[in-house]
């Protein structure tokens, strides 16, 4: 569910870009993290389930009045200079028991979203989850956002079982007409519940030649302090495989996407920006975004000859969208001869 979007993202130009992505996944999808790994086998289809979740809580944003005298706890403590970071746990397979019990946890919450029940799906997320996702725990705001989303045959995999009692489970659905997705669900137990908490992005599998196009995101800062941003994809042009794979490497100290789009011809891709080109003209292809240092495969399959536009929409620090700053450009999609 990467939904990536712990970040803060501008909104308003980022909705518009993405207004007409009609299978789009809570604007941004649940891809978040980008921990690319491979996968050793592909993993078998798995039914949706019917929505059984704890009862709906509706609350809305956060306020200041609401959060007065809240506790925000302590600040972390500054890291020591080369001190070496506690491995993170990998996880272990769990045993047969507890692997249905896991794929069930992920089932439910698909049957959730997929059957319309978007108040039970949002009640199977932990505050942690909603804030990393929705830049916000607020529960109506993360329904609002889940409108429309569907998981285009989901295959679930991986079961693992982790030191701290959490689980998870490896997804791979589509996500709209073109793109392949592929998310670690981490779920931890609340009562009779397993609740989704913590995402994580692998590259899902797929069939068919692929063509891996390596798109660096990256910026510059003059002396004025003027800062440049780029997604420049190594070749301008690619000959129409049966699946592109954009392999984004965030070279950056902060988060980028991709957001690929398709434009009428012709059109100035500045034109996301100062709304010369209308919504209703914009077709939504995918979008995956990257932490700093970190790399992800943005997958998609089928896609049509034609100019595809590249953009990254989170703000920059002075709250223009990274497109308005240079993070933006294009890739075509030539036939073969």
């Amino acid at each position: 569910m990467s939904a990536v979007s712990r970040h803060a993202l501008s909104k308003s130009l980022y909705g518009k870009a993405l207004a007409v992505a009609v299978a789009a996944f809570m604007t941004v999808g649940f891809s978040s993290t980008a921990m690319v790994r491979a996968q050793d086998a592909s993993p078998a289809a798995s039914p949706a389930a019917e929505c059984d979740a704890p009862e709906f809580v509706a609350t809305g944003p956060a306020t200041p009045e609401s959060m007065a005298g809240m506790d925000m706890g302590t600040p972390a403590a500054t890291p020591v200079a080369n001190e070496t970071p506690e491995p993170a746990d990998q996880g272990t397979p769990a045993d047969a028991a507890t692997a249905d019990e896991i794929t069930a946890a992920a089932e439910n919450l698909i049957g959730c979203v997929n059957g319309g029940d978007l108040e039970g799906a949002v009640a199977l997320m932990t505050d942690t989850f909603l804030q990393d996702t929705f830049d916000t725990t607020s529960t109506t705001e993360a329904v609002d956002n889940l409108q429309g989303q569907t998981f285009d045959n989901p295959q679930i995999s991986n079961p693992r079982t982790y030191e701290d009692g959490s689980v998870s489970a490896d997804v791979s659905y589509g996500q709209g007409q073109y793109q392949l997705v592929g998310e670690v669900w981490h779920f931890v137990q609340d009562g009779e519940y397993w609740k989704i908490d913590e995402l994580g992005h692998f590259t899902p599998p797929f069939d068919g030649d692929a063509a891996v196009v390596g798109v660096p995101l990256t910026s510059t800062t003059a002396a004025d302090g003027t800062i440049t941003y780029s997604i420049v994809p190594n070749t301008p042009t690619v000959v129409q495989p049966e699946v592109l794979v954009l392999h984004a490497a965030n070279g950056d100290t902060v988060p980028h996407e991709i957001v690929v789009l398709k434009l009428p011809d012709g059109a100035d891709p500045n034109g996301l920006l100062d709304g010369s080109i209308k919504d209703s003209d914009i077709e939504f292809i995918g979008q995956i975004s990257v932490d700093p240092g970190q790399e992800a495969d943005l997958v998609l399959q089928n896609l049509p000859v034609g100019l595809y536009t590249l953009a990254c929409f989170f703000p920059g620090p002075d709250g223009a969208p990274h497109a308005a700053h240079g993070m933006i450009s294009q890739i075509e999609v030539t036939a073969a001869s």
